[in-house]
């Protein structure tokens, strides 16, 4: 479907809490959603009044739990009458194993505007998988470091993860660890001087060790605290056997922050 001359995979019709909350999924996933509904403005009278620990754990997922309960009433026993007045059940459950009350009252208008309200600071909830490089480029420890810097080079890019045979993350090549090793770190290669230290060199003898990982799911606001604290500029993206499936750089970071869709050149 196409909106003001943008085209979206998914629309959603309803922007109740389930609508709301479908989109927002989306969206945090880096899915374009545009979200549809016949009212101009939020309802603004309650149709539903509780929110239990498991809808609160997935509010949290695209950022919206602490709007939730700045209205809400946690932990608040919940009693069912029929239509004789008859008490039908008394809940009052006080376990909180996902971080949560189990029972809270909210306000489902607040709720929905908060849902259909776009953040200030939208990257901030986005996830690293909406924006990582799937199926990067990467190099073996054994690989020959020329053939590997021409490959950056015909590509364009300055970060390599180096993988073993089982795509686990062992190191990260950069253009700046191959400066260090055979020059001047902050001078680009002269590669007529270099050529000799290049043949003979493995890509072991130069990557970073130790590399910066993140598991899959992880905000992309972690991703930009890492290159400030870390002084890096790229990340891989892991599952939870530790297998690459991605990365994100820097400058994944600053396109989500100005909404810039990444170059197809």
């Amino acid at each position: 479907m196409s909106a003001s001359g943008t085209r979206y995979p998914i629309v959603v019709v309803g922007a109740g809490p389930v609508g709301v909350t479908a989109a927002n999924l989306l969206g945090t996933y880096g899915v374009p959603t545009l979200l549809v509904d016949r009212e101009t403005s939020v309802v603004d009278y309650p149709r539903a009044i509780g929110v239990d620990d498991e809808a609160l754990r997935t509010f949290q997922t695209f950022g919206l739990a602490d709007d939730i309960l700045g209205d809400a009433i946690q932990n608040v026993p919940l009693k069912f009458f029929d239509a004789r007045g008859r008490c039908v059940a008394d809940v009052r459950p006080t376990h909180q194993e996902y971080g949560w009350y189990r029972r809270n009252v909210f306000v489902q208008p607040a709720a929905e505007a908060a849902g259909q309200s776009p953040p200030p600071e939208a990257w901030t909830r986005l996830l690293v998988d909406a924006v990582m490089s799937r199926d990067p480029v990467t190099a073996f420890a054994d690989d020959s470091l020329r053939t590997v810097l021409e490959r950056m080079g015909r590509l364009g890019i300055r970060h390599v993860p180096v993988v073993d045979g089982d795509r686990g993350v062992i190191g990260i090549l950069s253009d700046r660890d191959v400066r260090t090793a055979i020059g001047n770190p902050l001078r680009a290669l002269d590669t007529r001087s270099a050529i000799v230290r290049i043949e003979s060199t493995r890509v072991s003898h130069v990557m970073s060790r130790s590399p910066v990982t993140i598991p899959a799911g992880t905000r992309l606001s972690r991703a930009a605290a890492l290159f400030v604290d870390q002084k890096i500029g790229l990340v891989a993206v892991v599952d939870d056997a530790e297998h690459l499936l991605g990365v994100v750089s820097y400058t994944d970071v600053l396109r989500a922050i100005l909404g810039v869709k990444p170059s197809t050149n």
